[in-house]
């Protein structure tokens, strides 16, 4: 609890990945993916409660183990590739709340995006509650040379900008900073979730890192990240 509002961190991860094969259950100098995401969990103190969303029982167990709590077993119309965060953020809270356990600030964090630590959580709940913003989430800037108006589309063999002001740019001076949410955590009000069905608010702000970040969805993926943590 932090500041009389009380803390529920949600853990996704379902079975079936395409991109990788059972990617949650990857291991990292020993451990999985799911054991370095609960032990950084852990070190939150303010944390109320860790639960683990999942499908799979291989995960499920691995989340157990780890020390997650696993209330229940995610259906399986929630649980395919095409289902976004909204429905698994929902369906766990409600899930909670027929059980009497009501939470002021959600947090989501994916296991798939394993360079975190305790502080980046820490820094966004503070942030959320201190500036009642709706959402907090982690951002990394990215390189000028992936910049939205340095990238390009192809059609049809041809190639377009992909976006047209980018026809403006010859300097890289002229670029404004952009970033990108790095998925490291995602934290927001109960409220925001119920009422807006994003995890993005209207009223969002940001923690942004700096390092390095990984989002596993390759095998290349997969290797980035084992080169960091050497």
């Amino acid at each position: 609890m932090y500041k009389g509002k009380k803390i529920l961190a949600i853990v996704p991860a379902r079975g079936g990945s395409k991109g990788v094969k059972n990617k949650n259950l990857i291991r990292i100098n020993g451990k999985s993916l799911i054991q370095i995401t609960a032990e950084v969990l852990k070190k939150v103190k303010i944390i109320d409660k860790m639960i683990l969303s999942s499908d799979h029982p291989s995960i499920i167990k691995e989340g157990k183990k780890s020390g997650l709590e696993v209330p229940f077993t995610r259906p399986r119309k929630i649980s395919g590739d095409k289902i976004g965060d909204t429905p698994v953020i929902l369906h766990a809270l409600n899930f909670l709340e027929k059980k009497k356990l009501f939470f002021d600030v959600i947090l989501l964090i994916q296991v798939t995006s394993p360079i975190r630590s305790a502080q980046n959580i820490i820094d966004c709940i503070h942030k959320l509650v201190n500036y009642d913003f709706d959402s907090v989430c982690t951002v990394s800037r990215v390189d000028d040379d992936y910049h939205p108006l340095m990238q390009f589309s192809i059609k049809d063999n041809k190639l377009k900008y992909h976006n047209i002001k980018g026809k403006k740019i010859i300097r890289r001076q002229d670029l404004q900073p952009a970033y990108i949410r790095n998925a490291i955590c995602f934290s927001f009000t109960a409220n925001c979730i119920k009422k807006q069905k994003d995890k993005i608010g209207r009223n969002a702000s940001f923690i942004l890192t700096k390092g390095n970040f990984v989002n596993i969805d390759t095998k290349e993926d997969v290797n980035k990240l084992k080169k960091i943590l050497k």
